[in-house]
């Protein structure tokens, strides 16, 4: 191949007692230099056979030429394209026949082997012993089955042999045809060999003739004499292409060897770097998981009732919330100004209608029943609000009436939740400390393992 690079020099010790690979780390091949070589060999072989090409065509050209020329071709060279016109197609016909001839399998027929040793008319004549052997006999039972099953039993291969007879007969017939068409193409064989041996003694007779004439002048001897050499030459640029292909793919395949041994040692410095990342980061998340464990024991206990006792104070904020804005509607309706007149009632308005005489129109009344009261109008609460008195297991007020048992509810809880943290006793935290374990693995099996972990006492 072309010029080889020089060598990469080997790299400096890895890390974590890895060693490098004792061979020095090789340049890939130029694979654009060897597909550029490629290419030229291909453009060279496109040239030559362009030029086959054209040489094909010309002589294509010149042979046509020449068979028109042979049509109208008279005295001695006339006569010789006559003759080897016909010796051809005698020849080209005997070669026709000769393919046909090698296509005609011969049939073969049974040996005597397979043949069957009974013929039909023996197996009729042993049929009908055994039937009047039956008709006539005196026997036993199991005699009388033994010779019935016999009977079945020839009266089958009956049937086999008069159907191989059959067969053997068409096979005869087929055999006796193909061997008389045979001897027919045989007989029409050895005509041919005569006529064409007469057309011979013809041909060089009239090639005597024509030689006797002198040499004629024809381009077909140059032209194929160029083709003839092109050839090995294109054949001779296959196999340079061919060379350098394999060149190429052995020196590919020996970079490939080398290159495997320093991927593979690449990629296991690379495993050695990240197990000491790895085990860098766990000391330090130990550090960190310490630091906040000394952070945390460092902190003042706090109070593990505090977010239910905010929780029932928020309660207790918005039930005063909803008292204060009820007695705000009282108060602002007890404070409008009608500007000197007095609200009348249905009750009074009635009253004044019968003050007039009796001049107004009475109304319809109906009579209420007893005991019928208004219905009360329902608290609306927010969705939020209503989980949240779930949550603590009351239920939201529905009317103004019960805020104040509400809130006595909860002030009790919030004093219950203070005194709960004025006796609560925290516990005491105690520093974790790491311990070192054995790992053990066991195979079960083809596919599973058993793994145990085991703490190692006194650390």
């Amino acid at each position: 191949m072309g010029d080889e690079a020089t060598p990469e020099p080997a790299p400096a010790p890895a890390p974590g007692g890895l060693t490098p690979p004792s061979t020095e780390r090789m340049p890939e091949p130029d694979k654009e230099a060897h597909q550029a070589k490629i290419a030229e060999i291909n453009e060279k072989i496109d040239e030559k056979k362009a030029r086959m090409a054209a040489i094909r065509e010309k002589i294509e050209v010149l042979s046509a030429k020449r068979k028109a020329g042979q049509a109208k071709a008279t005295g001695p060279r006339g006569k010789l394209q006559k003759i080897r016109a016909e010796r051809n197609a005698k020849i080209e016909e005997k070669k026709a026949i000769r393919e046909q001839m090698g296509s005609m399998k011969r049939v073969d027929l049974p040996g005597k082997r397979d043949r069957p040793k009974m013929s039909v008319d023996s197996v009729d004549e042993r049929i009908k012993k055994l039937e009047m052997k039956q008709s006539t006999g005196t026997m036993s039972l199991k005699e009388e089955k033994e010779l019935m099953q016999e009977i079945k039993e020839l009266k089958k291969s009956r049937a086999g042999i008069a159907d191989y007879d059959s067969s053997l007969e068409t096979l005869r017939a087929k055999r006796e045809t193909q061997d008389m068409k045979r001897s027919e193409l045989i007989s029409i064989l050895k005509e041919l060999d005569t006529e064409i041996d007469a057309l011979t003694e013809q041909r060089d007779a009239a090639q005597a003739e024509v030689e006797a004439l002198g040499p004629q002048k024809d381009e077909f001897p140059t032209l194929l004499k160029e083709r003839d050499e092109l050839r090995p030459e294109i054949t001779a640029l296959f196999d340079e292409m061919r060379s350098l292909r394999d060149e190429y793919k052995k020196a590919n395949d020996i970079w490939w060897e080398s290159e495997k041994v320093w991927r593979d040692f690449e990629r296991a410095k690379r495993q050695v770097q990240y197990e000491e990342q790895r085990k860098r980061k766990l000391v330090d998340d130990e550090l960190f998981r310490q630091q906040r464990e000394a952070e945390e024991l460092a902190m003042e206990p706090q109070d593990p009732f505090q977010e239910d006792r905010i929780f029932c104070e928020n309660l207790v904020e918005y039930l005063t919330g909803l008292a204060g804005a009820e007695e705000k509607a009282v108060e602002a309706a007890k404070e409008i100004d009608h500007g000197g007149m007095v609200a009348m009632g249905k009750k009074a308005i009635d009253d004044d209608a019968e003050s007039w005489g009796g001049l107004a129109k009475g109304k319809n009344k109906k009579k209420k029943k007893k005991g019928g009261k208004a219905t009360p109008k329902v608290m609306q609460h927010p969705v939020a609000k209503i989980g949240a008195f779930h949550e603590i297991g009351l239920e939201p007020p529905s009317s103004a009436d019960q805020i104040p048992g509400l809130l006595d509810t909860l002030n009790a809880k919030i004093a219950e939740y203070v005194e709960k943290a004025k006796t609560y006793k925290p516990k005491t935290k105690v520093a974790s400390k790491p311990r070192k374990v054995a790992l053990r693995i066991q195979p079960r099996g083809e596919s599973d393992l058993k793994v145990i972990i085991d703490v190692i006492p006194g650390n």
